[in-house]
């Protein structure tokens, strides 16, 4: 007699799960669906979880879940319009108009997607107007926090309706009072969504220059900074630990001097050769005083942001 093959446990679990959906007994088939998904952490487990969640009205608990799979669910254009929805049922605009952005998908599609988001803005405007009062009202406070508490509120506005945001956003980072990586860090946000009017910035060096957002790289694809990382993992090979150091100092810097850090620094090299011969105290001798000056005083003025920041924090 042939042997029979009986379904093992994760299958017996999906079936099962998927009947109890089936007949909308969703609190039973979360349960089905949690211990299916211990047993195999995969997509069509995540998904119909996520489903089940989100039937149950636990939104919150449902984006957490979905999170994990979240290059599946953008894969095709039903899984993510489900996603999208989750997304904004859970009020996160932003992030859905940064991932909308980001893909790529049917101009229609997308434009259905950014349609629902206007609304649910608008709604969110209508019933969270309260909240969104305090928001703004922190936001002109922003200037008086601290460099740690700056960057906290950063969270706090993206929760603005997007228009909203923007128009905050425009207006901080061109005040000298706000430390420079949380101007930094709402530039690098007006980037993300691909805002396409042109703005003013406030940089480093005190001046203030035009950007259009959309148009900017993200900091970690500054070429400079693409450039000193790739001469920083080089340099591995002759001293481990000082690479470390430098890779970690050329990512703060291209955060903080963002977006301005290729023509700050203008030849990664020499920038690369000058701060190796800081750190062993050598300073070579190919290398004029004047440039030797305009390097040191450069990299003091990003050092003294680190200090105003690393003090915050600390306090």
């Amino acid at each position: 007699m042939d042997q029979i093959d009986f379904p093992d446990k994760y299958e017996n679990l999906m079936r099962i799960a998927q009947q109890a959906l089936a007949d909308q007994r969703y609190t039973q088939a979360k349960e089905l669906l949690l211990r299916a998904y211990d047993l195999e952490p995969n997509f069509e487990a995540n998904s119909l979880l996520v489903f089940c969640l989100f039937e149950l009205d636990e939104k919150q608990e449902a984006l957490s879940q979905a999170v994990l799979h979240e290059s599946e669910y953008l894969a095709s254009e039903e899984f993510a319009g489900f996603y999208f929805d989750l997304l904004i049922a859970n009020n996160d605009f932003l992030y859905v108009r940064k991932l909308i952005a980001s893909c790529t998908f049917p101009e229609e599609f997308e434009q259905s997607i950014i349609n629902k988001v206007q609304q649910a803005e608008q709604f969110s405007s209508q019933m969270e107007r309260q909240n969104i009062r305090e928001i703004h009202r922190l936001a002109e406070l922003l200037p008086t926090m601290a460099p740690a508490e700056q960057l906290l509120m950063i969270k706090k506005i993206e929760e603005l309706p997007y228009h909203e945001f923007v128009q905050v956003v425009t207006k901080l980072i061109i005040m000298p009072e706000v430390q420079l990586l949380a101007r930094a860090k709402m530039l690098e946000s007006l980037t993300q969504v691909k805002e396409c009017h042109p703005i003013s910035y406030l940089t480093i060096d005190e001046t203030l220059v035009q950007f259009i957002p959309k148009s900017l790289p993200m900091p970690e694809n500054q070429p400079a900074y693409q450039e000193l990382r790739r001469l920083a993992e080089e340099f591995e090979n002759q001293d481990a630990f000082l690479s470390t150091v430098l890779k970690e100092e050329f990512a703060m810097q291209s955060a903080l001097v963002y977006p301005i850090y290729d023509t700050y620094i203008n030849d990664p090299n020499s920038w690369f050769d000058l701060t190796v011969a800081v750190y062993r105290n050598d300073l070579p001798a190919d290398y004029t005083e004047v440039e030797i000056a305009e390097f040191m005083n450069k990299r003091a003025d990003i050092l003294k942001e680190m200090m105003i920041l690393q003090e915050g924090i600390r306090y």
